[in-house]
């Protein structure tokens, strides 16, 4: 074991080739302005300078499952409730899609909601029925 932990070599490299979807960047930079970048359920404002703050915005129904790339499938979040939604850990409690329910339907907040972004009901069920899958 000590002499894995001395090895003083840098790791080596490997080629690799991805295909990824193509997000609009505009969009989603547009939609954590009008948040101003807090988390839609915790509201945290995390802060990475003296002037910038940083958010992530998530795709309820994932673009590399066929989901849209538009704000009614898109909610801002930070970065431990995005890792959370991601793993379909937490999600949209099915009596009540304002509120934000985890896998064993304990409450975990609300949603913050500007009254002009609406999702999509299908992208809320779609990341229930991930949920119930579980």
């Amino acid at each position: 074991l000590k002499s894995i932990m001395d090895e003083e070599e840098p790791p080596g490299n490997i080629k690799s080739e991805i295909t990824r979807k193509i997000r609009n960047t505009k969009r989603t930079k547009l939609l954590k302005e009008k948040y101003n970048n807090n988390c839609q359920i915790c509201n945290i404002e995390l802060k990475i300078s003296k002037v910038k703050k940083y958010s992530e915005v998530h795709h309820i129904w994932p673009l590399g499952k066929e989901g849209k790339d538009n704000f009614n499938n898109m909610l801002v979040l930070c970065p431990n409730h995005h890792t959370q939604f991601d793993s379909a850990f937490i999600g949209f409690n099915k009596n009540n899609h304002m509120q934000i329910v985890d896998i064993n339907g304990n409450i975990m907040g609300k949603l913050n909601y500007m009254k002009e972004h609406v999702l999509d009901k299908e992208n809320i069920i779609y990341h229930i029925n991930r949920m119930e899958k579980l």
